[in-house]
């Protein structure tokens, strides 16, 4: 519930009340037919068109025709025809709560490739889908007339951020998706909405080869074929080339937010394996991610793909910080990562592989958090209790005392404590003595409600103080100078925009790591 407040204030900011109401209605009923979403929000259909058509181009919202499968051609029953699949219309929540992170994309971009693709991704994260040409005008509005320069840096940039899957082109506008028999209208609450929206966004999905493949008229310049003489292609490869770089107008691209959160996943297995180990062990870390990404077939992937020694060194040694790196120091690294369950080796016969194991690494980085969480809300008692039944299982009260050196009658009133605030379970099981648990997968939840929740205040106090600042501008003028409330107002705003990014980190690797 808390995320969908969060996300519906996210929309509201963005995009007016009226949109934020059609996105309030598909978070709260899951996925609707036009006709049901007039009737539950009280909006004219031709406004309710515009709505959703804003949030289909900024990937908000995905389109698909559902209808139940039919047996005999397209037969219904009595030897009726089938009706035609109805336009059913879903909330992609991730996508939505995606928008708090465009910083961070932004930022990782300018870091990865540099500021002309900045200025391309900017241009996407604000216009939701734009075209290739789309790009090249808006580039060339703010360049010089004639600068063929400036054009060419732009394809330059696209080029990269395609190659680097930083882009892609957009899924299919409408995939049809035959309804199971526990989906059809009068049996479509039984049907998780997290089921259904991996079923719909798998059916509009493209391939990889065809998400990330360039324009006819880039691959030129991708393969530095950009002089290409016109006297060698002729006849039908003309025509082919022709036809493609026709089709090629009209792709629309999208930022691939999956990419971005592989590479944020990535930079937060890094940073504890640094704090953890050391800077060494990090690097060596960072180098084998980045070489072995675009093998990964999942966001969430548990392994990295494995590799070998001599592809390692190699990767590591061409990094600034590795380049001076000996051999022993690259391998001590591997064996102290493999000795915390950080490393997988996959040594065979015939040579010497590695793996990241990277939800052993995020589970060491939640657990921390929680016990940080308790901590802070607690005391250090507490703390030391959760992470003894984190890790040591179901304990009795008698040796939770023993264990955590917490005296008994004290031990007893911490532990009720945890149990009313869900951070641990209490069991009573006869003849057995009461016993208590930690069940991870609920306090992760719990904390991760709390931090949507907490985001979702942060973001309407931000708000706040920004209308206010506006106000006092507009009332002041800008030849007056700041007074001591509005710089301090000013200097709130910044230190909720920083509590706000660092909170989004946290949820990030409870939601999507």
């Amino acid at each position: 519930m808390a995320a969908r407040n969060l996300a519906c204030d996210l929309i509201n900011d963005q995009f007016g009340e009226l949109v934020q109401k059609v996105c309030d209605c598909l978070v709260q009923r899951g996925s609707l037919l036009l006709s049901e979403i007039a009737r539950f929000t009280g909006i004219d259909v031709a406004p309710l068109g515009d709505c959703l058509k804003q949030l289909i181009q900024h990937n908000c919202v995905q389109a698909f025709r559902a209808s139940v499968e039919q047996e005999h051609d397209g037969l219904g029953a009595g030897g009726r025809p089938a009706p035609k699949p109805n336009t059913f219309y879903m909330l992609i929540l991730d996508n939505v709560l995606h928008r708090m992170r465009f910083p961070k994309f932004m930022t990782l971009v300018r870091d990865d490739i540099g500021s002309e693709a900045q200025g391309l991704l900017g241009a996407l994260l604000q216009h939701g889908r734009l075209t290739l040409d789309q790009l090249l005008k808006r580039a060339a509005e703010c360049a010089q007339p004639g600068d063929v320069e400036v054009e060419m840096s732009v394809k330059k940039a696209f080029v990269e951020l395609v190659e680097a899957h930083f882009i892609e082109r957009c899924p299919l506008p409408e995939p049809t998706l035959p309804l199971a028999e526990e989906e059809q209208p009068n049996k479509r609450a039984r049907m998780t909405a997290q089921t259904r929206e991996r079923r719909v966004l798998d059916a509009a999905a493209q391939s990889d080869a065809l998400r990330f493949r360039l324009p006819a008229s880039l691959q030129l310049q991708s393969e530095d074929l950009v002089t290409l003489d016109d006297s060698l292609i002729t006849g039908h490869k003309r025509k082919e080339m022709d036809t493609t770089l026709l089709d090629d107008k009209d792709v629309i691209w999208r930022v691939n937010y999956e990419e971005f959160i592989r590479r944020l996943r990535h930079q937060a297995c890094v940073r504890l394996v640094s704090s953890k180990c050391d800077l060494g062990c990090g690097t060596v870390l960072a180098c084998i991610l980045d070489r072995s990404r675009k093998a990964e077939r999942s966001v969430r992937q548990r392994l990295s793909s494995p590799l070998e020694m001599e592809a390692i060194v190699e990767a590591v040694r061409k990094t600034e910080e590795g380049r001076c790196m000996p051999l022993e120091r690259i391998r001590c690294a591997l064996l102290q990562m493999t000795a915390d369950g950080f490393v997988v080796d996959r040594a065979g016969e015939a040579s010497e592989q590695y793996a990241i194991n990277m939800r052993k690494i995020l589970d060491v980085a939640r657990q921390a958090e929680m016990e940080g969480i308790v901590l802070q809300r607690f005391g250090r008692k507490c703390c030391r209790i959760f992470r003894l039944l984190s890790t040591k299982g179901r304990l009795d009260h008698k040796q939770i005392s023993d264990k955590s050196l917490v005296p008994s009658k004290e031990a007893w009133e911490l532990l009720s404590k945890l149990v009313k605030e869900h951070f641990i379970e209490l069991e009573e099981d006869d003849p057995k003595p009461i016993s208590w648990r930690v069940n991870l997968e609920i306090v992760a939840w719990n904390v991760l409600n709390q931090m949507h929740n907490a985001a979702w205040s942060l973001g309407r106090r931000l708000s706040q103080e920004l209308e206010q600042q506006e106000q006092e501008q507009d009332q002041a003028g800008a030849s007056v100078p700041l007074d001591e409330a509005s710089s301090r107002r000013r200097n709130i705003a910044k230190v909720l925009e920083a509590s706000a990014t660092r909170l989004d980190d946290a949820i990030m690797l409870f939601h999507d790591f």
